[in-house]
């Protein structure tokens, strides 16, 4: 019998999980509500992705000859580097469970304990959702369903934040559904808020300008074209309207509106920058992404910590973390940009309605979108695998 409180964990992860940058901070802010419910928790990486002259060739050749995209970290012999790095990385070391960011590192891992991965998607519905993959070459999506095949048939569990990955794991790996869970995703932030805080950044907020913020790296796939045209209807039709555009930059040539306010990216680690990302959310009344494809999305979480509602596509994973008027609105993409305008049309003019919505959002985030949630549960199911 293990006490639950004494557990060795070892956390895996290709990246850093000391870096609040890697991967959108997901390993950093993890690893740390992990923590408090794993004591003695011990992280296994950075780890290298295989270096290989015979791996750039391939990926020149494919891309010379057969206009292909070929992942290098697919190749069988970068998985078996990444599993030879855990090994080496645990080896003399009392462990419980192995907790595995991604399933690539432990493709190729053999161990006597449980072993636990989680992921924002399986390779089959990355392959499906997002236009880039679909010239992927033969050898890399052979190997990219190989690895995630092995991973979900030796994990004792297998945990995604949302009802769409898992879906895909059950259906497409043929995975046995009592290993399979979803738990959302938190915020990747630092929040101490409470009710009434909420209550007083609503309250600050204008009550004749509507303030939307886009954030976003890839202007093309967030589709920061249609968060424009929503900006641009809302004006056309008589509320004045604000967008804040975060991250990336609209095509080169490309005129936008003056209400349109283009602040490229943000670096959120300078004091400055954290300053300036955080009044945005403050002071804005809705986040808009209107993606084409997206795993889940971190940052509707971070801004319903806020009190901020979000608007957004019923694609991916997204759907999971919305709970219809009470943290937001999805809309499918075909019908986002009018569907997103009459929404906002019907909400903003009525405050203590808008008011509401917004509490609620908070409340999404305080019960479910956080870190600490996630690992709670987390422990509560690896509890039942010992």
């Amino acid at each position: 019998m293990h006490d639950k409180n004494c557990l060795k964990l070892a956390v895996v992860s290709i990246f850093d999980t000391n870096n609040a940058q890697d991967w959108s901070g997901i390993p950093f802010y993890m690893t740390k509500g992990l923590r408090k419910y794993f004591p003695a928790l011990d992280t296994v990486g950075p780890l290298r992705y295989k270096d290989s002259w015979i791996l750039k060739k391939k990926n020149l050749i494919y891309q010379r000859f057969f206009q292909s995209k070929f992942f290098p970290q697919y190749d069988i012999s970068s998985l078996k580097y990444f599993s030879k790095q855990v090994s080496e990385k645990i080896q003399g070391k009392k462990i419980d469970v192995i907790f595995s960011i991604h399933p690539d590192p432990i493709a190729f891992f053999q161990t006597d304990k449980p072993v636990i991965f989680t992921s924002d998607a399986t390779f089959a519905s990355l392959l499906r959702l997002y236009p880039a993959l679909r010239n992927l070459s033969r050898e890399s999506v052979r190997n990219g369903h190989l690895l995630f095949q092995r991973a979900i048939d030796k994990c004792a569990l297998a945990i995604f934040p949302s009802e769409w990955a898992a879906e895909s794991a059950r259906q497409d790996y043929g995975t046995d559904p009592r290993k399979v869970h979803v738990i959302p995703y938190g915020a990747n932030i630092d929040n101490d808020r409470n009710r009434d805080d909420i209550m007083k950044l609503i309250e600050s907020r204008s009550k004749n300008v509507c303030k939307l913020l886009f954030i976003g790296v890839d202007w093309k796939r967030k589709r920061g074209d249609a968060a424009v045209r929503i900006a641009v209807e809302l004006n056309r039709r008589g509320l004045k309207t604000e967008l804040y555009i975060v991250g990336c930059h609209p095509p080169s040539g490309e005129k936008l509106p003056d209400f349109v306010k283009k602040l490229g990216y943000i670096d959120k680690k300078s004091k400055a920058g954290g300053e300036q990302l955080r009044k945005l959310f403050e002071e804005s009344h809705f986040f808009v992404l209107p993606s084409q494809a997206e795993c889940f999305g971190i940052v509707f979480c971070e801004a319903n910590s806020f009190g901020m509602p979000c608007i957004a596509t019923n694609i991916g994973g997204i759907p999971t973390i919305f709970k219809d008027n009470l943290n937001g609105k999805l809309f499918p993409v075909e019908n986002m940009v009018e569907g997103a305008t009459q929404y906002i049309l019907q909400i903003f003019p009525r405050f203590d309605h808008y008011q509401e919505l917004c509490l609620s959002s908070f409340e999404e985030y305080k019960n479910r979108l956080n870190w600490d949630t996630f690992s709670e549960k987390t422990r509560e199911l690896i509890t039942t695998v010992l």
